[in-house]
């Protein structure tokens, strides 16, 4: 088994050299939130950048762990593949919210922002988006 029993599933699918991007069919995006991967041993590995779990996604195709994963794979406990800028991302990503949170709150209390405070909202407003169309895609 494979990836590609997968991909013959999805709709969107672009990608190629074992890297996939696709419409999650666990939530019915409309962009390519869905991330495939096919690690050299034969691990299949998705991440949905929206949340949906990866046996959601599986099931909302008909599939399970057993279609898309080698036998030998299956069979015992994996050990998670940890990856290490994903905290760092998510760190990023919280930085930003909270500095756009503490703005809006000013302005939702009446209390005065300064240009620096709306300089700095911007920047944080514009990353922000940059996240959103890449889970958009």
């Amino acid at each position: 088994m494979s990836a590609q029993t997968l991909l013959d599933k999805l709709e969107g699918v672009k990608g190629r050299n074992g890297h996939w991007r696709a419409r999650c069919p666990g939530h019915g995006s409309k962009g390519g939130t869905l991330a495939i991967r096919e690690e050299q041993d034969g691990r299949v590995l998705l991440h949905c950048f929206a949340g949906c779990e990866p046996l959601q996604v599986l099931q909302a195709v008909g599939l399970d762990w057993h279609d898309v994963m080698p036998a030998r794979l299956t069979e015992g406990h994996l050990k998670p593949i940890r990856q290490p800028w994903a905290k760092s991302a998510m760190q990023a990503m919280r930085r930003e919210l909270t500095v756009a949170l503490l703005v809006l709150g000013d302005i939702e209390h009446d209390r005065a922002v300064t240009r620096t405070d709306k300089a700095r909202a911007g920047k944080a407003a514009g990353s922000l988006s940059k996240w959103l169309k890449t889970l958009e895609e």
